[in-house]
């Protein structure tokens, strides 16, 4: 009698990720445009095909200099490159997968088991053993995803280049999560001798800190952005400029064999000040604001970058000549950027009307104004963020941002706390959830899928909750949430996939419960046990 091979278990199922394209780097950033940054690339290339050379190269670089930019055209280039294994993560603070660490090496072994058979045959068996490695310590998780998949397919002799984007934005609940990645790598990554890492990161004196202390068997490759000959990065932030003013311009501009003006792109050019950050903003924002504006920019003395003033004189400029110094205006761009420098993750246009208290209207009015500040998706779902990180860190220093736009952290954190159990509070309900615990039926499923904010709400709200300070308000408030509606978010995110995101959230619930010995409630510490 034939017998058949049982079906290969869904890797994503064995560590339940659910969507699978929370693996994937497409759609993140874009590449370096052609004829940009070739010796960057150069040096990158060379040291990914140098087997003499060390195992991990850091590309180290401030805010605007274009680290993401880099890491993707190197992914992209080694991923075409057929005698290689590749793999990427590129960490980041909007998203609560791509922030946490120990997603990192999860996501890395799955890419990797895409693209190799005998290595997922391997991981898979390494899962079943330890199901629980996903929440394992990174080291530990490096040794088993990767280390010894690896050697029991007899893998290690074939290169493999990892790429991972923004370190510094690794924040779980541990303050030393890059730490923790960069302790895996020095204990692990010389078992692997083909395998290279390019890891990008902003200045730190923590990470280089980290970087130091940790026992490498051969010292990592330090390249700092920052520090690349002026003349080049001038150049090709030039060559960026012009393609871009180019396509930006109008038709009357195009047509014209002078266009770009070459005393236009030196002034833009030394206006960048070495930062692709700001050639970005005037390359794709120009049909806002005309050629004329970007003239008068333009002929402003010195760099908007200079010294230690830098950004805020950028950011400052672009947002007082928005505001106009119309108080009202003023108001409304504080409520649109005081949420938005405080989500865990991009929303939707739609999401964020329910955020915040303002007519559609004037949001979507002010959102065409805020365009060189915050990003809207071209797509149907029309998702938005700020464009950088550099705008949280400007908003939320009272000595740099605009007085009128000043956003204090907490405060932020807490309004957007109270409208996510305001939401919760209408949402979660059984008109919308037929909840298997409350009916005793064998499965659960989401009546109304047109749920705008609620899906944030409930993946995120003790994320926020963690950042604001207790108070006898928000305690009852909380104690409200678990009274009413616990079960019914529970069962919410047990029917998306996400009912460990529920564990993680009760957890921080516990410890900021307990951060407080004025509060006199203790059924909701037995409910949090």
């Amino acid at each position: 009698m034939l017998k058949l091979a049982a079906p290969e278990p869904n890797l994503l199922s064995l560590f339940g990720l659910m969507p699978a394209t929370r693996c994937t780097h497409r759609g993140y950033g874009r590449m370096c445009s052609d004829g940009t940054r070739n010796g960057v690339l150069e040096r990158i290339l060379h040291w990914v095909n140098d087997r003499s050379q060390s195992q991990l190269f850091w590309l180290n670089g401030a805010a605007g200099t274009g680290k993401t930019t880099v890491a993707m055209t190197v992914t992209d280039l080694v991923e075409m490159d057929r005698s290689k294994l590749s793999a990427n993560f590129f960490c980041s603070r909007y998203s609560s997968y791509r922030h946490n660490v120990h997603n990192l090496f999860v996501t890395l072994s799955i890419l990797l088991a895409s693209r190799n058979a005998r290595y997922r045959q391997q991981l898979i068996k390494a899962v079943q053993r330890d199901p629980l490695v996903i929440r394992a310590h990174p080291s530990a998780q490096f040794q088993i995803l990767i280390v010894e998949p690896l050697r029991s397919a007899a893998l290690l002799d074939q290169p493999i280049v990892f790429v991972v984007d923004a370190l510094d934005e690794c924040r779980p609940m541990e303050e030393d999560a890059p730490g923790k990645i960069l302790t895996a790598l020095s204990e692990h990554l010389h078992k692997v001798p083909f395998l290279k890492v390019l890891l990008s990161t902003r200045p730190s004196p923590f990470l280089s800190s980290a970087m130091e202390s940790a026992s490498w068997i051969s010292p990592p490759t330090r390249f700092n952005l920052h520090d690349v000959d002026k003349l080049l990065v001038d150049a090709d932030i030039r060559r960026y400029l012009f393609e871009a003013l180019c396509t930006q311009a109008s038709i009357v501009e195009r047509l014209s064999p002078s266009w770009p003006p070459d005393d236009l792109l030196d002034k833009l050019v030394v206006k960048a000040g070495g930062h692709f950050l700001y050639a970005s903003f005037i390359g794709h924002r120009l049909f806002l604001v005309g050629t004329q504006k970007l003239r008068e920019v333009a002929e402003k003395e010195g760099s908007e970058y200079e010294g230690n003033l830098g950004l805020n004189l950028f950011y400052g400029r672009m947002l007082k000549w928005l505001i106009a110094d119309e108080e009202e205006k003023a108001r409304q761009f504080k409520m649109i950027l005081g949420p938005l420098s405080h989500l865990y993750a991009p929303v939707t246009v739609q999401q964020f009307d329910e955020l915040v208290e303002m007519s559609e209207q004037d949001l979507r009015l002010r959102l065409l104004e805020l365009q060189p500040i915050v990003v809207v998706s071209g797509d149907e779902k029309r998702f938005m963020r700020l464009i950088h990180e550099s705008v949280r860190h400007w908003l939320t220093d009272q000595e740099r941002a605009l007085p009128a736009l000043f956003v204090d952290g907490s405060d932020a954190h807490q309004s957007i706390l109270l409208r996510l159990f305001e939401c919760m509070a209408t949402g979660l309900d059984r008109n919308g959830l037929v909840s298997r615990l409350a009916t005793g039926e064998s499965r659960t499923s989401i009546r109304k899928y047109n749920t705008g904010l609620l899906d944030y709400a409930c993946r995120y709200w003790a994320e926020h909750l963690m950042k604001v300070p207790p108070t006898p308000y928000l305690q009852k408030v909380f104690e409200e949430f678990l009274e009413s509606k616990l079960v019914f978010w529970i069962e919410r995110l047990d029917v998306s996939g996400d009912l460990m995101v529920a564990a993680e959230a009760l957890e921080r619930a516990r410890i900021w419960y307990h951060v407080s010995d004025d509060f006199p409630g203790k059924e909701p510490l037995l409910i949090l046990s």
